[in-house]
């Protein structure tokens, strides 16, 4: 048998070939050490194509004599980039004062600026969640960084691709802090330096959903929807399946925050029938407790029973105890719609603990407005708001949560002690404590009371 060349090793690595053919070439590897050379090279270069900036590198860099050593020789150097910048930054990085006092983003001018940018912007996405402020000041420090990289020291790409990279995480960190201006702003700093890319098709369709989550949590749902639609539609077309899942269930959520529980339903049994049959089990137990919370507002009951459950289970397995949480809470809820107060009460009342208990206090507060619900709707006694009021409003005060969640709460209990408390007045505050959380400096009116 005759060498290896490019196109037979491809197909090889991908286990293209039929059975005989792909032994064929396994017993000519075994005996060929020219041909084993040849395959761990393409080996190598597919593993630094896995990058994303070497990735788009590969146009900018056609022209080169070897493409394939020259997409070596860069992938190297920014791998030594991104050892140098992490030896450099250290443990500063994970300390919000220490990283503050060393001012990296104006200060370093180094031979490692690429390190330094993609270091903080990697260790800028661990700290979304945990710590947003931090996570922000990581972003801002990698796009001074990035925007002080002189044309001659990378390829263009190379460069257009940091800068990009740092202003959506810019963007991202703006998004968990409720700016969603400078979430906006930084998002078109972001596709303005993707535009410079060969294909700029894949980073302009993530910068288009993380617009779209910038504008649900703003609450123009309508722009959300369409935003996510065009953003799934792009990411079908490159095949990115996880994307193009993430962005209808965005445009789902939108559907049923603007009152459409039936187009959002619509939308995600598809989602839910792919993510099970690629046995992708979070997407699974997400889509499942989405499409529940969907068939409550429907009335379709039995069908959100089924698919709770179903959540519950994987979250146990996946061990993701938020979630969970709050799957059983939409069982609570469901129990609630269900007229089985006896067994609704109980589960929610194990909510607000939960909640509380992990620090979730607004969520809580969103569970006791369920427990208002039902006590209203049973007949039953008040008593039992009037001290859950009290209890939340006491573990926001030592949270250091003094928001005007404290006065809902107050409004809520004297509501509950002048017997006053109706469905109009639990609606009106749990529109209230939906919103609060994307709109922290929110403050609390209570309903106007219709002239007699």
């Amino acid at each position: 048998m005759q060498h290896l060349d490019d196109s037979d090793f491809i197909t090889y690595l991908l286990k293209a070939d039929s059975e005989a053919v792909f032994e064929d070439k396994r017993r000519h590897l075994r005996n060929c050490v020219e041909c084993q050379k040849a395959l761990a090279d393409v080996e190598d270069f597919n593993r630094h194509l896995r990058d994303a900036v070497m990735w788009r590198a590969a146009d900018d860099l056609s022209n080169a004599d070897s493409l394939r050593q020259s997409l070596s020789e860069w992938a190297a150097r920014l791998a030594e980039e991104d050892a140098k910048a992490s030896a450099l930054l250290g443990l500063i990085l994970r300390s919000p004062g220490e990283f503050i006092w060393a001012d990296v983003g104006n200060k370093y001018r180094g031979d490692a600026q690429a390190g330094v940018v993609r270091i903080l912007c990697q260790t800028a996405r661990e700290f979304f969640e945990r710590d947003p402020l931090h996570a922000r000041t990581l972003a801002e420090h990698a796009t001074l960084v990035a925007e002080a990289i002189a044309d001659d020291v990378y390829p263009a790409v190379i460069t257009a691709e940091l800068r990009g990279m740092a202003w959506k995480e810019c963007a991202n960190a703006f998004r968990y802090l409720g700016l969603f201006d400078a979430a906006n702003d930084a998002l078109n700093r972001a596709e303005r330096a993707y535009r410079r890319l060969p294909d700029s098709s894949l980073p302009l369709a993530i910068t288009g959903f993380i617009r779209a989550s910038v504008f649900y949590k703003s609450e123009r749902f309508e722009e959300a929807a369409a935003l996510a639609s065009t953003a799934a539609t792009e990411f079908s077309r490159l095949r990115q399946t996880t994307r193009y899942s993430h962005a209808r269930a965005l445009e789902a959520s939108a559907f049923a925050r603007m009152g459409r529980p039936a187009a959002a339903r619509d939308v995600t049994l598809p989602l839910l029938a792919a993510a099970e049959a690629e046995n992708d089990l979070p997407l699974r137990a997400r889509l499942s407790a989405n499409l529940a919370s969907y068939h409550i507002e429907l009335g379709e009951l039995q069908q959100a029973g089924v698919l709770l459950h179903a959540a519950l289970q994987l979250y146990g397995e996946l061990d993701i105890v938020t979630e969970a949480n709050r799957a059983r809470w939409l069982l609570g809820r469901l129990e609630l719609r269900s007229g089985r107060f006896d067994t609704a009460l109980p589960q929610l009342r194990r909510s607000i603990d939960e909640c509380v208990a992990r620090g979730m206090l607004t969520d809580a507060a969103l569970v006791l407005l369920d427990v208002c619900e039902a006590l209203i709707i049973a007949g039953r006694r008040t008593q039992e708001i009037t001290t859950h009021c009290r209890d939340l409003a006491a573990r926001f005060k030592a949270a250091g949560m003094l928001t005007s969640a404290l006065t809902a709460l107050a409004f809520l209990r004297e509501a509950a002690s002048l017997r006053q408390l109706t469905p109009s007045v639990v609606t009106h505050v749990r529109t209230f404590f939906e919103r609060l959380e994307e709109h922290p400096q929110l403050l609390f009116v209570p309903p106007v009371e219709p002239r007699r």
